[in-house]
């Protein structure tokens, strides 16, 4: 397992965080990828989520799925960032907020084993239900209203 730490990390600095680990999740060559986002309940966690989403092409105002669980978002088959240009095979990005569950049995109602092919998914609270293994950990520390660490585990 591979960690990369971003300390003392601004919120305004999420965008260029979110466009590198959209490239080690293009560098992986996986079929599918899973990252569970951690972090105390204010640490930026949709935040974070939303620049990741803004990096691989969405359009649309990511809301967070705290109340639907889960939303999807179609991705482009070309992301651009300023020196690399990465063929996207991934088709959509799933956002998940298992928050609201009171048993782990509660998140097999999304189907993620048969959605996460050729897609992205992004989980917010997966410690309240089952959910495939992690390709990414995202731990976010809040230091204070502006001010975040960030820990990045790459299985």
């Amino acid at each position: 397992m591979k960690s990369i730490n971003y300390n003392n990390i601004k919120i305004q600095d999420l965008e260029n965080i979110a466009k590198e680990i959209v490239s080690k999740i293009f560098e992986s060559k996986k079929e599918s990828f899973v990252i569970y986002l951690e972090g105390d309940m204010g640490a930026g966690k949709t935040t974070l989520a939303q620049n990741i989403g803004k990096s691989l092409g969405v359009t649309d105002h990511m809301q967070s799925p705290t109340f639907t669980l889960m939303r999807e978002y179609d991705l482009l088959s070309e992301i651009n960032f300023e020196s690399n240009t990465y063929k996207n095979n991934y088709k959509k990005l799933i956002h998940i907020d298992a928050y609201r569950f009171e048993n782990k049995k509660e998140g097999q109602v999304l189907k993620l084993e048969e959605n996460k092919i050729d897609n992205i998914a992004l989980i917010e609270w997966q410690s309240n239900m089952y959910a495939p293994d992690a390709d990414m950990i995202i731990n976010i520390e809040k230091i204070d209203d502006d001010t975040r660490n960030i820990k990045v585990e790459i299985n």
